[in-house]
């Protein structure tokens, strides 16, 4: 690898380390006021966009740098994880509603192991034909 992509790669990684924020400071001064409205939701929200963020992007650089892959195969191994984490998240959330107005907690729990066993199931037949 050319020692110009090396080294960008190198700055790229320890940027997206250093672009991440420890959350907790913040929340202690939101719990310590009490602080409420719309100016607090949106700070909430960008802590997590912030983790997010550092995450996908530490993601994407590692690979390019530990790797050597394409862009477009390192594109498809991040977003897939994303898409099937926001689907499960989906469906956990309509299926939590009327079990949690009923306040039926082991129902619950019940439903929350079968979508993981769904899951485990699903990640075990796509593995089993990347092997075959």
């Amino acid at each position: 690898m050319d020692t110009f992509i090396q080294q960008t790669l190198n700055g790229l990684v320890l940027g997206s380390i250093a672009m991440t924020t420890a959350p907790a400071a913040t929340l202690m001064v939101i719990r310590e006021y009490e602080a409420e409205g719309p100016v607090t939701a949106t700070i909430m929200t960008l802590i997590g966009l912030n983790g997010l963020a550092a995450t996908i992007l530490f993601t994407l650089v590692g690979h390019l740098l530990f790797h050597g892959q394409n862009l477009a195969t390192i594109l498809l191994q991040v977003s897939a994880p994303l898409a099937i984490g926001g689907g499960i998240g989906l469906l956990v959330a309509f299926l939590a509603v009327p079990v949690v107005k009923l306040k039926d907690v082991p129902m619950l729990v019940v439903i929350l192991i079968g979508i993981a066993a769904a899951v485990y199931s699903f990640v075990d037949v796509v593995r089993g034909k990347e092997e075959a």
